[in-house]
């Protein structure tokens, strides 16, 4: 085979393997931001949860993660 046939397939062969790669990396990053986004939402539903209820380390957890105001945890 020629030098310059050999050069074209093993960089075609490259394009596949780097496009493949590219594209399981993007698909792993989605899903791990679709998991975050999932929990964060289970958190703040939680913590809306524990208005009007006696729940105290969770509603301490609340304030001090942004998820509820001091007002809403004295209710």
């Amino acid at each position: 085979m020629e030098n310059w046939l050999k050069a074209l397939i093993a960089t075609a062969c490259g394009v596949v393997i780097v496009g493949g790669g590219y594209f399981v990396y993007s698909e792993y990053r989605e899903d791990q931001v679709a998991k975050a986004a999932a929990e964060e939402r289970a958190v703040r539903n939680s913590c809306r949860s524990a208005i009007g209820k006696p729940l105290p380390a969770l509603k301490e957890f609340c304030v001090e993660e942004g998820y509820l105001t001091y007002e809403e945890a004295q209710r």
